[in-house]
C-alpha cells in the first residue's frame, strides 16, 4: 500500500546510450586430426556444439558526434563429432576467431560492453574427407552506459501488516482418494436340516 506523502527521490541509474545487435553467420573450418584416421569416408556426417563463447571489445575509434567504431573479437570452441553409418568415428575440440565491427554513440563518461550468444551447425565433411566445415549463426550485442543519478517524484511505501495462518483445531485431514468398495457378495444360503 501507498500512502499520499510524496517526495524527491534520488535513484542511481544505469542509463543506456545506445544499444545495438549484430547477427552474423559464419563458417568456421577444421582439419580433420589424426586422431579420427583421415581421410573418413564420403558418406561421414558431422555435428557441432558450442563449449564456449565470448566477445571482447579489442579496439574503439572515436569520430565525429561522439560515434565510435568498435570492433569485437569473438573466441569460439566447438565440439565436432564425426560420424559414419550412425556409428561415432571420433570426437575432437576446436577453436576459432573472428572480428567483427560496429558503429556506437559513446559520450565521454560512457563504458562500451559487448555480449554473444550463438548457436552451431550444421556441419560438412569436405569431399576428400580430410576438412569438416561447420555454420554458426552468433548474435552480438553492443552497448554503451554509464551510471546516471536522476529525481524522481515517488510515493513512499507502507508496509502492511503481517498476518499468521492460525492451525485448524481439529486438525482437517488432507484431501483422501474416494475409493469405491466392491459389493459384498452373499454367502450361500444353508438348506435347513429336517427334523427326525
Amino acid at each position: 500500500m501507498a500512502n499520499n506523502s510524496k517526495e524527491q527521490v534520488c535513484i542511481l541509474a544505469l542509463k543506456v546510450f545506445d544499444w545495438c545487435v549484430l547477427p552474423i553467420t559464419e563458417t568456421d573450418c577444421f582439419t580433420i586430426p589424426t586422431q579420427c584416421n583421415p581421410p573418413v569416408a564420403a558418406t561421414a556426417t558431422a555435428e557441432c556444439r558450442i563449449l564456449s563463447l565470448t566477445a571482447t571489445i579489442v579496439s574503439q575509434t572515436p569520430g565525429p558526434g561522439d560515434i565510435h567504431t568498435v570492433t569485437a573479437r569473438v573466441d569460439k570452441v566447438k565440439e565436432i563429432t564425426i560420424r559414419e553409418n550412425g556409428l561415432v568415428v571420433c570426437t575432437f575440440t576446436a577453436t576459432a576467431t573472428s572480428f567483427h565491427t560496429t558503429s556506437l554513440f559513446a559520450p565521454p563518461g560512457t563504458t562500451k560492453q559487448v555480449e554473444v550468444t550463438g548457436e552451431c551447425g550444421p556441419c560438412q565433411v569436405s569431399e576428400d574427407g580430410l576438412t569438416v566445415c561447420c555454420e554458426q549463426a552468433i548474435c552480438l550485442q553492443f552497448e554503451s552506459k554509464a551510471p546516471l543519478k536522476i529525481c524522481v517524484p515517488a510515493e513512499l511505501c507502507v508496509p502492511r501488516v503481517c498476518t499468521q495462518a492460525q492451525p485448524a483445531c481439529p486438525p482437517t485431514p488432507p484431501p483422501q482418494t474416494v475409493l469405491l468398495c466392491p459389493t459384498p457378495t452373499p454367502l450361500p444360503t444353508m438348506a435347513p436340516v429336517p427334523e427326525l
